[in-house]
């Protein structure tokens, strides 16, 4: 179960550049009038596109119906999202490269029981090049799964160009 909160993290952390883009204000009517909270998604021309927190709803509305105060949000927003453009990206592989575009796992993929000692709460399970170590009984599916996941990143990373063989310490 040690395993879980580092997974949990792990997707965590990578959802933050995610919820960065995603913040919700409140948004006011040009008039000052009308107000509600939601989510700038993009502005095409003369149109901004919401989505309202309170249902969900995704709408286009023209700029000029908007605050001044939310269309220079918008406009720092712009701004701030062509700087990121403008920055060098990452260089794509040429195709002439040898990694796999996709992997399988090898066709002796298998995990095995190797401790399940409930008087001292320890439980063993062991895929290919990985052994699980819990303190409560997994199930077979769970396990599989775990083992799918860290099978599939190992054959992901031994098949880097950098030729890499990654071997687990003795």
């Amino acid at each position: 179960m040690r395993l879980i909160p580092v997974i949990f993290a792990t997707l965590l952390l990578s959802l933050v550049p995610l919820l960065a883009n995603s913040e919700v204000r409140e948004w006011t009517s040009a008039d000052g009038a009308a107000s509600f909270r939601g989510t700038f998604v993009e502005v095409g021309g003369r149109l901004v596109v919401i989505v309202r927190e309170a249902d969900g709803v995704r709408f286009e509305l023209p700029l000029e119906r908007l605050s001044q105060t939310d269309r220079e949000w918008i406009a720092a927003a712009m701004e701030a999202s062509a700087d990121v453009k403008d920055k060098p990206q990452a260089r794509e592989l040429p195709d002439r490269l040898e990694w796999p575009r996709h992997l399988r796992l090898s066709a002796g993929y298998q995990i095995e029981v190797v401790e399940e000692d409930r008087a001292n709460d320890r439980f063993v399970y062991r895929s290919n090049h990985f052994e699980f170590v819990s303190d409560v009984p997994l199930s077979r599916r769970v396990i599989r799964d775990f083992g799918q996941i860290f099978e599939a990143t190992y054959e992901a990373v031994a098949s880097m160009p950098m030729r890499w063989d990654p071997q687990p310490p003795d």
